[in-house]
């Protein structure tokens, strides 16, 4: 398992901390369900929002996915994240709408 800080929009934290309420998952899960998930994704999300650090576990499959990511991307581990968990949650709430949950 590899360990690491991730800096997560607070509006992301937010949203992730709604479904795992929801959904009785713990936001850990739910993050890497989003990057396994979303790994191929071409959408890049930038945002200037205020962030928070979440320390995250994740798999050493998924860690060398991320790295084979990051590499063809050129950008940081933080905003691939970032940009795997807004697709997820945007999904989210098209399978569950916000009125539903």
């Amino acid at each position: 398992m590899v360990n690491f800080t991730l800096r997560i929009s607070n509006e992301l934290n937010n949203e992730l901390e709604h479904i795992s309420n929801y959904a009785n998952v713990s936001k850990s899960s739910l993050i890497n369900l989003a990057i396994a998930r979303y790994i191929a994704s071409p959408e890049i999300l930038e945002t200037s929002q205020e962030k928070i650090r979440v320390t995250l576990r994740i798999s050493e499959t998924l860690n060398e996915l991320l790295e084979i990511r990051l590499s063809q991307l050129s950008i940081s581990k933080n905003m691939l994240i970032n940009s795997l968990v807004k697709k997820f949650i945007d999904d989210f709430e098209y399978i569950a709408p916000t009125q539903l949950v």
